[in-house]
């Protein structure tokens, strides 16, 4: 696995791509299962489920 870049959430080195923003992400902020970063996971779950996910703020 080659490192792409910085994770655009963390700052870590990125080894993937989500595929819905094409943020640059570390294998802690994405989810391989649905290929996609942690900010657009909480942005797709239900309505419900937002209180218990966690936002961050891209370059902190």
């Amino acid at each position: 696995m080659d490192v792409l870049g910085q994770c655009m959430i963390c700052g870590k080195p990125a080894f993937n791509t989500c595929t819905i923003c094409g943020r640059l992400v570390c294998n802690e902020d994405y989810d391989p299962k649905m290929k996609i970063c942690s900010i657009c996971k909480c942005s797709t779950e239900r309505p419900d489920d937002r209180d218990r996910c966690e936002r961050r703020d891209l370059y902190r």
